[in-house]
Formats: C-alpha cells, structure tokens, sequence
C-alpha cells in the first residue's frame, strides 16, 4: 500500500507483491479498491496495484472552488504504469470497469509500448456512441440522459438518483441505505465530474483504432442499450479484440462477481 503525488494530491493505491509483467486494475466510478479484492486472490503471483481516485477515500480530497479535475486519475493511472512498467521492465496489464475501462483505453493509446493487454468491462466510450454510432433511437436516449443529467439544474439527491437508476435499475437510489447515500453524497462532486467528462467526450472510434492491443471486451446482457452499443462499436473498431457477454448488467463485476472475476483472471 501506498501514495502516489499528482501535483499538490496523494492518491492511495494497494499494492499486492508479485511477479512481472505488473497489472494496473481500475474501478468504476463511485467504487473503490475494495470492487477488485476478489480478483486479488485469483491472481495471488501477480505484481497489482488497484488505483483509489481523488477525492475517494483513502486518497485525497479535491481542494478549490471549482470542481474536481477528474484528469488527476489519468495522470495518476500514467504514473503508476511507468512505476510497475520500470520495476520489471516489461508491458503492463490493464483491466478497467466502466470509468475505469476508459482511463486504461486511455493508456493504451498514450503508451502502446507499456501495455501489454487489456480486459474491460463495458468501457465508458461515449465519443464512440455519438459519432459512429448508426441507431438513432440510442443516440436520442443517450442526448435525453445528458439532457436530464447536465441541463436541468438538479439538486444533488435527484442527480445520483438519476445517475445510479441508470446504471443499476429504476428504484436503486431509493433502495440504498442511509450509510449508502451518505457515502454518495460524499463523493458526488467527484463523480459528477467524470460523468461530465465522459458524456461530453468527443474520442470517436478513429482515435481508438490505433490500439492494436489484445483486447477483451465483457459486457452484462442486461446492461443499458447505450453501453452495449458501444462495446459492439469498439469490438467492430479494435482490431485485436473481442467481445464476450456475460450474465447481469453493468455492475456485473460486483453483483455477479463470482461468474464475472474469472474472465479477467484468466485473460490475465
């Protein structure tokens, strides 16, 4: 375990000692290390780091009147590939769940010559979705969600009932305990800014294709319409990749963790 400073912030990271070549594991948004801990003990001889962001306990929180710079987790993500990649000398593994799957895509293309491969589930890759993306009908769902998030000046509360709704089901926001919500309210203006950052990313497939890494893409059967168009997007785009659906929907690698963890264990 241990801190990396990206600029005046220290982000956590827990480490588990192994062998080469390392791997670099990335959570979804609002998740932290604790998502992966079940992928620890499938790989018990692999050098791993599971990245906590800015503003997610243990790490840092954001200082300043603006929001939170979600690019802080990117340069954090950088810094740690550099770390395993210079202690072993050889390419890094990536495996990355929805945010998380786009700080790796991120990486991959920033440093081809670090990575190795990458296991992702449903990546968030919303440039992908609005400019190569030929179904209308997604496209004007996923507008109506932009719309709703980020034009309609909702209170905090609303905004996470919004945005979990959508990923987990109708209802999920109002099913969480007290401790839950809590912990939600917390971390909202970080999350409010990755999901900003994500919904206004212009990266449309071109900017991808260039990965020419391994690539295994999962996606949840039941996950939102929106996001299994764009892991069938990036499938048809990466040349090296490919594309398995499991069971559950986009929070398959924590409500159906025991069927899900083993497609990244033995991908790495």
């Amino acid at each position: 375990m241990g801190y990396i400073k990206i600029e005046k912030y220290q982000l956590f990271f827990e480490e588990q000692l192994g062998e080469d070549p390392g791997v670099l594991i990335l959570p979804s948004s609002g998740l932290g290390r604790n998502q992966w801990s079940s992928l620890f003990q499938l790989i018990p001889d692999r050098l791993s780091y599971v990245l906590s962001y800015l503003n997610y306990p243990p790490s840092d929180l954001w200082i300043g009147s603006d929001g939170p710079d979600f690019n802080i987790d990117l340069l954090a993500a950088e810094k740690v590939v550099n770390i395993l990649y210079d202690k072993g000398g050889r390419p890094v593994d990536l495996v990355g769940h929805s945010y998380g799957g786009f700080l790796a895509l991120s990486l991959a293309k920033k440093y081809p010559d670090k990575i190795r491969r990458l296991a992702l589930f449903e990546p968030i890759a919303w440039g992908v979705l609005r400019f190569d993306s030929q179904n209308q009908m997604i496209k004007r769902n996923f507008e109506k969600l932009c719309q709703k998030l980020f034009y309609q000046s909702l209170i905090q509360d609303d905004w996470l009932c919004v945005f979990l709704d959508f990923w987990n089901h109708e209802g999920f926001w109002f099913s969480l305990s007290s401790k839950s919500k809590d912990y939600w309210r917390k971390i909202y203006p970080k999350v409010y800014s990755e999901v900003k950052g994500l919904c206004f990313d212009n990266k449309n497939l071109s900017y991808w294709k260039d990965i020419k890494h391994p690539i295994r893409i999962l996606r949840g059967k039941s996950g939102p319409k929106e996001e299994l168009e764009v892991c069938k997007l990036l499938r048809e785009g990466l040349e090296n990749s490919e594309l398995i659906e499991t069971v559950g929907g986009h929070m398959a690698p924590i409500t159906h963790h025991h069927k899900m963890i083993p497609f990244f264990a033995d991908w790495l």
